[in-house]
Formats: structure tokens, sequence, C-alpha cells
């Protein structure tokens, strides 16, 4: 995945990825 012109590694993505369902599922509780 690239964000203009930096090239974004795959863990990064899923870092990023837990980290929004972390906070869904501190706001659904």
């Amino acid at each position: 995945m690239a964000i203009g012109n930096h090239v974004v590694p795959e863990f990064t993505i899923i870092i990023i990825q837990n980290d929004v369902n972390f906070n869904i599922f501190i706001l659904a509780t």
C-alpha cells in the first residue's frame, strides 16, 4: 500500500487496523 510517495509496510497496516478495531470495541462496550 502506498500513501503519497511513501510505501507503507503491511505490518503497519495491520497495526492500524488492530488499533481501529480496538477503538470500536471500546466504544461498543
